[in-house]
């Protein structure tokens, strides 16, 4: 009987040795595969394509979302796991994704507060400064990324760093260390899939400094690669938008002649119109740009590109042909057709600035000596600085010390006439002129002495 007994125990202890063994299996089993089903969701969504701006469409939200729920599940079921940091880590990623930036924030500081001697905690911080990126907090994520250079254990995303700190750099308006970083990049990994988008905002950046020479040098380097076609496609664009700025026409018309033998989407195929359409107005084939900017308008309608070709018929018809009706009424469909356009409060300001230009054209005639004088100088005056157009505010300053010398507005016209050679076309000698003529014919005025005071600028500026 005895015998049985210790038999029978010995069954039984080895069912319950199995059965605790089987249960800590399945345990083990359950938040593996919680968090191996939370990873593979994640690297579908990140793998769904992205429209051309960028956005996360519906599908990729729904799996970063569903992601994250399964991360809670492990670290709430299974608090004592492995894979808990990587699940933190996880989430947080998620939530940047979907742009929920202070989420991504508060559970990536989670990470770095638990588990503080985790590896993953240079991915983790990388993550917290692109979520600070995302809420436009560029001075916070430039720190971060700072620190992340020089942290030898996060080599692996140095590109990515290197990147990111270049283009940050630019919004807190330090551009030299900007292009320090995004050169870097390009020269140690030439290799890298961000090295194109360095060198794009390297370029474009000495192209929004002026410096267009250099700006080009660097498209120059990338005409070279085999890029891929979307990046080809943005190399040109940016390319021909450079030479637009540097005033050579011809050579930007070829670029877009290149560009548009490429396979482009609709939205792609009307700015690549628009820039042609720049480039042919510079050069001062205005006719042929009308062409352009009408085929844009026509193809595009209710578009931010007819609204831009709209505003820029207006420019066309305003300044070139000087048809100002004709002019006001293409500034006054830019709104029509997309109120959001970034040329839609201009357009506005130059259509209401006609209709009084207009009105004070027919008001002329109806002035005495002095009334006359003070039309004409409001009429400089909107030419100036509502237009911009500074050939005509000068003929009509000039038109006011001809006609009206004894007027009272005769020195404050002559003084506008100096201002705009020297402040807005900086032709010094035109200036010097200009302010030495105020000096000589109205000696006693307020502005003779803004004259002096310009005078001495001048010199001094000379001699450094």
């Amino acid at each position: 009987m005895r015998r049985y007994t210790a038999a029978r125990a010995a069954v039984w202890l080895a069912v319950l040795l199995f059965a605790a063994a089987m249960t800590a299996t399945g345990a083990g089993c359950a938040y593996f595969n919680t968090f191996y089903n939370a990873k593979r969701l994640y690297k579908e969504a990140d793998e769904t394509p992205r429209s051309r701006d960028g956005e996360v469409p519906r599908v990729a939200k729904e799996k970063y979302e569903e992601s994250i729920r399964k991360c809670e599940m492990l670290i709430t079921n299974y608090p004592k796991s492995k894979y808990v940091d990587d699940a933190i880590l996880l989430m947080g990623k998620c939530f940047y994704e979907i742009e929920q930036y202070d989420e991504a924030i508060i559970k990536i500081t989670e990470l770095e507060e638990n588990f503080p001697e985790s590896k993953l905690n240079g991915e983790a911080r990388l993550y917290v400064a692109k979520s600070y990126l995302g809420k436009k907090n560029y001075e916070q994520a430039v720190g971060i990324l700072l620190e992340l250079a020089g942290d030898k254990s996060s080599g692996r995303l140095s590109d990515e760093i290197l990147f990111l700190l270049g283009t940050s750099l630019m919004k807190v308006d330090r551009d030299e260390e900007a292009v320090e970083y995004l050169a870097a990049l390009a020269r140690r990994y030439p290799r890298s899939p961000r090295r194109v988008n360095a060198d794009l905002e390297a370029a474009n950046l000495y192209a929004e400094r002026g410096e267009f020479d250099k700006s080009l040098e660097i498209y120059e380097g990338l005409r070279d690669l085999r890029l891929p076609e979307k990046d080809k496609i943005r190399y040109l664009e940016n390319k021909g938008r450079v030479l637009i700025a540097k005033g050579d026409y011809d050579k930007a018309l070829d670029v877009f002649k290149e560009l548009n033998e490429l396979p482009l989407e609709p939205t792609e195929k009307a700015n690549a119109l628009v820039l042609t359409g720049q480039a042919f107005a510079g050069m001062d084939s205005v006719n042929t740009a009308i062409d352009v900017f009408k085929t844009v308008a026509t193809s595009y309608p209710r578009s931010s590109y007819s609204a831009e070709a709209h505003f820029r018929l207006g420019i066309i018809y305003q300044e070139s042909l000087d048809s100002l009706q004709v002019a006001q009424a293409q500034y006054d469909k830019v709104g029509q057709q997309y109120a959001n356009s970034e040329f839609a409060d201009e357009a506005l300001k130059r259509s209401i600035s006609i209709s009084k230009y207009v009105r004070l054209q027919e008001s002329i005639a109806a002035g005495g000596e002095e009334g006359n004088a003070a039309v004409q100088f409001d009429l400089a005056e909107i030419q100036l600085f509502q237009f911009e157009n500074y050939q005509k505010a000068l003929e009509g300053y000039r038109e006011i010390i001809e006609e009206f010398a004894d007027s009272d507005l005769a020195p404050r016209a002559a003084y506008a006439i100096a201002y705009i050679y020297d402040d807005r076309l900086n032709d010094t000698a035109k200036a010097r002129e200009a302010y030495q003529y105020l000096l000589t014919r109205y000696p006693e005025t307020q502005q003779a002495e803004f004259a002096r005071d310009s005078l001495a600028r001048l010199d001094d500026r000379a001699q450094q």
